[in-house]
């Protein structure tokens, strides 16, 4: 075993998540005091590299022999940053360094997600990195996306964590509350364009992969305190063992946070209109979906006057609360492999999510999850579980909606090189069972409570066709209950000109299956309409005498209640997108620098619910009891009356039905700049630069469905970061966003160019004692991210931290 301490040469603090590679392979990270062990390794001469950003690389021979363990104690010097050499795993599902890497691809910075960690609001450690495109709607409601066509809840960036896929399996969106992932040693990458030929449905756009430490990774305990605005109040805990001869370890961690949020009720006439008003939008544009007020206030809140009725919201919204605890054990065998089993719970109350046309909020929601894995340098297989019990209303709707759903998953992969070192496989397989229940209350009853099965097949072979010039191949196969079988797949060609300088050239497809909200939705968008004064006024007409075999009151079976429902469609086909990426990559000297151009064409646009997109439900025809000679007419005056969504059941009652459908083309087009500076040893610079572009084919769209790709035209990032030498450390962000129109369902408008300044301050009080500012939107500029959602303020936090 070869085992030691790593540290900073000026001042001797222990460095954690310093990389310790032996033959080019992360093999250990030190830990929280500085320390990694190597165990089991072969004797004999070994190479023992120590890496990590804002230190020199060091590399020591070393004799490896059997017996005592080895001791190895390194001190790294600050030097430039290598960003070039930080090795990534989300592009090709193995690790490679991130300049060869054959995509677009940024990390967020370690030192980010340890100041970050206090806020809960994963988006924010990727929302400055290059082409990255974050809508915030509430405090923990994030529409994260890459490239166009963001929208509230968003499902096109697939997010995993461990491999896990955490989203909600009835939307398939995220949650962003129940995720306790911002901890020392997480790594957090961020793929860009099409990822679908590795990963499958949801990798529509991008994937946000997160990789939580190893026991090794956080010994030791950390406690820390966190209070700021919002009064928000949070603790957090972790204490990590591993045991004297470094063949198992074991963590347990948990937290708890109260804050307040921005969100207001909205249950009189022109709630939205004077909440908006804060943020400079005049009055005459803002008009929220009919009848223009919520019916329910939020939790905490009681709307006077009667029920359905315009009214004021009084009294004080409850904090929004999140708990987690969570527990890994890790056993490491003798060939280098690990054995992780790992579980946890979440609980959130009272957050506040967006979706197109309203917003619900989550009274309560758990998340068990459990993870078992087998990882080694040739292969990995892991299953998971995650599940959620969640109970939430429709703030415009006063609707229940209940959401027990189950994910159950196993994986494996392999990789082996071939033709000496020139070639390089990876390939694996997956099987998936998903269960939703609503318990009737969003589902239609006959799909509900339903169990699917998915299953995938993947490859990429990455081959040297000469030195500098290597050929990238990679396909997925999917197919399951829910769709037909889909094939994903991507070529590309890497040019290397010099060993830290890349060029390729890429072609992808993706896709994007529709959710089971989608397909089997169930769900009243209204109160039941009364439709007496249409049916009287047809009687009194010159039709009157074709009715008079229809009770009166019986034209639409019940006329004072014709339910008004929003249904799924069980048509509905996979989005779909393909399209090419240029791309270069270079470290120089103290720079690293990225440029990626893109054009992708993308159709079968899932749109929202809308009227007559649906076969399943035909206009709407007249009663048997009406003469045959007089039922066009009729059915004529009913139709012109009521539009296109006016239709029958199944069961044959009249409704108003609005539901999904698929339509539309359209390309995008765009361009992204990324530079990072090391100006001094202690002073480093990045900024970045996205352009956007878009054509829509307004043929292939419905008359009634209008589509914007939600992404500004131009936005940009500064962030500078000064380390001083005592450990102390600043960073300000400043991130700018161009003028857009924005549509979510019914919520339409122009969101005025923007920007937000962030600000973390981290100062170590005593050795093991630190005290850490996390401000975003310092400034207090508020603004809407997203049509129909919150307006975003300010949110400035301070925590003691204390480690072991």
């Amino acid at each position: 075993m070869l085992t030691g301490h790593v540290t900073d040469a000026a001042r001797g603090a222990p460095l954690a998540g310093v990389q310790v590679m032996v033959a080019g392979q992360r093999v250990a990270i030190s830990g929280d005091d500085g320390r990694y062990a190597l165990v089991d390794l072969p004797a004999g001469p070994r190479s023992v590299t120590f890496r990590w950003i804002g230190y020199a690389p060091r590399t020591l021979e070393v004799a490896i022999a059997t017996g005592p363990a080895r001791v190895l104690d390194v001190a790294l010097e600050r030097n430039p940053v290598l960003l070039g050499e930080v090795s990534v795993t989300g592009v090709s599902r193995t690790p490679e360094r991130i300049v060869e890497a054959p995509a677009a691809v940024a990390v967020a910075e370690p030192a980010h997600i340890r100041e970050m960690a206090a806020t809960g609001q994963v988006p924010l450690l990727v929302g400055d990195l290059t082409g990255v495109h974050i809508a915030q709607s509430s405090l923990f409601d994030f529409s994260l996306n890459t490239r166009g066509f963001n929208s509230a809840a968003n499902r096109r960036t697939l997010v995993l964590v461990d491999g896990r896929d955490v989203a909600i399996p009835i939307l398939g969106n995220q949650d962003w509350a129940d995720l306790s992932v911002m901890e020392e040693g997480s790594a957090v990458e961020m793929v860009r364009g099409p990822g679908s030929a590795l990963y499958g449905a949801n990798a529509f756009s991008g994937v946000l992969a997160i990789r939580t430490p190893s026991v090794r990774e956080s010994r030791g305990a950390r406690l820390s305190a966190t209070a700021g605005e919002l009064n928000t109040r949070r603790l957090d805990g972790r204490y990590g063992y591993v045991a004297p001869d470094y063949h198992w370890g074991l963590r347990v961690s948990g937290g708890f946070q109260q804050s307040e949020t921005w969100d207001r009720s909205r249950t009189n006439i022109g709630d939205a209109a004077r909440e908006y008003a804060d943020a400079g939008f005049a009055a005459s544009t803002i008009v929220p979906p009919a009848p223009g007020y919520d019916l329910r206030a939020l939790t905490g809140q009681t709307k006077s006057g009667a029920a359905g009725l315009p009214g004021a919201a009084t009294g004080t919204p409850d904090p929004v609360r999140t708990w987690y605890g969570n527990a890994r054990a890790d056993w490491y065998a003798s060939n280098g492999s690990i054995l992780t089993a790992e579980g946890g719970l979440s609980r959130v109350e009272n957050t506040v999510i967006s979706t197109p046309g309203s917003r619900s909020q989550v009274t309560q929601a758990d998340r068990p999850w459990a993870r078992l894995a087998w990882n080694s340098d040739a292969f990995s297989v892991f299953a998971y579980y995650t599940g959620r019990d969640g109970d939430q209303y429709s703030l415009a709707s006063n609707f229940r909606g209940i959401d027990k759903t189950a994910t159950m998953h196993v994986e494996g992969q392999f990789n082996r090189s071939f033709a000496g070192t020139r070639g390089r496989l990876v390939a694996g397989a997956s099987a998936r069972r998903q269960t939703i229940d609503s318990r009737g209350t969003i589902l239609d009853a006959a799909d509900d409570g339903r169990a699917d099965n998915f299953y995938a097949l993947f490859q990429q072979v990455d081959y040297e066709l000469a030195p500098n010039l290597k050929l990238v191949a990679a396909s997925r196969w999917d197919t399951g209950s829910l769709y037909d079988a889909v094939f994903s797949p991507k070529l590309g060609i890497v040019l290397t000109p010099h060993k830290d300088q890349t060029l390729r050239l890429t072609w992808n497809r993706g896709y994007l299956t529709p959710s089971s909200f989608q397909q089997f939705l169930f769900f009243p968008v209204a109160a039941p309409l009364d439709l007496r004064a249409l049916e009287f006024g047809l009687r009194a007409s010159p039709l009157g005498p074709s009715l008079a075999g229809v009770a009166n009151g019986a034209l639409f079976e019940t006329s004072a209640a014709v339910p008004a429902l929003a249904l799924g469609n069980r048509h509905l086909k996979p989005e779909d997108v393909a399209g090419f990426e240029l791309g270069y990559k270079a470290q120089i000297g103290k720079v690293f620098f990225t440029a990626d151009a893109y054009s992708s064409s993308i159709k079968s646009f899932s749109t929202g619910v809308l009227a007559g997109v649906n076969p399943d439900f035909s206009p709407w025809t007249a009663p048997a009891a009406v003469p045959e000679a007089a039922r066009p007419a009729v059915e004529a005056a009913v139709r012109g009356a009521m539009g296109p969504a006016f239709s029958r059941l199944p069961s044959g009652a009249s409704a108003y039905v609005l539901s999904f459908g698929n339509a539309g083309k359209a390309r995008e087009y765009g361009v992204e700049l990324g530079v990072g500076v090391q100006v001094t040893t202690a002073l480093r610079v990045d900024a970045n630069y996205a352009g956007y572009r878009f054509s829509l084919d307004q043929k292939a769209f419905m008359p009634s469905d209008t589509v914007l790709p939600n992404t500004p035209p131009h936005s940009a990032n500064v962030a500078a970061v000064y380390q001083a030498p005592s450990g102390a450390r600043a960073r300000i962000g400043v991130r700018w966003e161009d003028a857009f129109k924005f549509r979510s369902g019914a919520w339409a408008g122009d969101l005025p160019s923007s920007r937000s300044v962030d600000v973390n301050l981290t100062y170590p009080l005593r050795r093991r004692l630190t005290v850490s500012v996390a401000g975003t939107n310092v400034l207090d500029e508020e603004r809407v991210h997203l049509m129909g959602g919150s307006i975003i303020g300010r949110r400035v936090l301070v925590t003691l931290g204390w480690s072991q």
